[in-house]
């Protein structure tokens, strides 16, 4: 792919970054002008917010192209969703999941592009610290799955689902590993 190409790509990532910001505005906004009482709490707020300032933020860096947009790109989508999964499994209800794995499911794809080799090159990023949390794909990834699954199916299903992507991705990690070593 060229870096044209590439550059487009990240500008469409800023855009939902930007978008994920304005669903979570909305999230705060609806129940105040709802004629249905729903109950916000200031944990809700917080996390919102959080999300509405990591949203902007990732948006600013990625559009411009800045390294401490990358930087914060990769750390932020991870353990906003390692938050949000702990929040969940708190006090879950069923359908969630069937809510929420899409966005991970994007969020992995844009961590996945955000982690190839041209793209940290177009953002100057030489730490191979910040390139090794790659791995935190993969379980965001089958996170999402077995959300997806639970809801969908029920829970022993969506465990065994998730453990046989679980054991593909070792397989293929160990394959590819080993073509590239011979």
């Amino acid at each position: 792919m060229d870096t044209k190409k590439i550059k487009k790509w990240i500008k469409i990532i800023a855009l939902w970054q930007l978008i994920c910001g304005g669903i979570n505005v909305v999230l705060l906004i609806i129940p105040q002008l709802s004629t249905i009482q729903v109950k916000i709490t200031l944990h809700d707020c917080i996390e919102a917010s959080v999300n509405i300032i990591g949203g902007l933020t990732i948006f600013l860096g990625l559009w411009r192209f800045t390294s401490w947009g990358w930087k914060i790109a990769v750390l932020f989508i991870p353990f906003s969703w390692a938050y949000v999964t702990y929040d969940l499994f708190i006090d879950y209800q069923r359908g969630v999941g069937l809510l929420l794995s899409p966005f991970m499911l994007i969020d992995c794809a844009i961590l996945h592009f955000l982690f190839k080799r041209k793209v940290t090159e177009i953002f100057n990023i030489s730490s191979t610290n910040l390139v090794k949390l790659s791995w935190l794909v993969a379980p965001l990834f089958i996170l999402a799955v077995l959300l997806l699954i639970h809801d969908l199916v029920n829970d022993i299903v969506a465990i065994v689902f998730a453990f046989a992507i679980l054991m593909g991705f070792y397989a293929v990690n160990k394959y590819r590993r080993k073509m590239q070593s011979s």
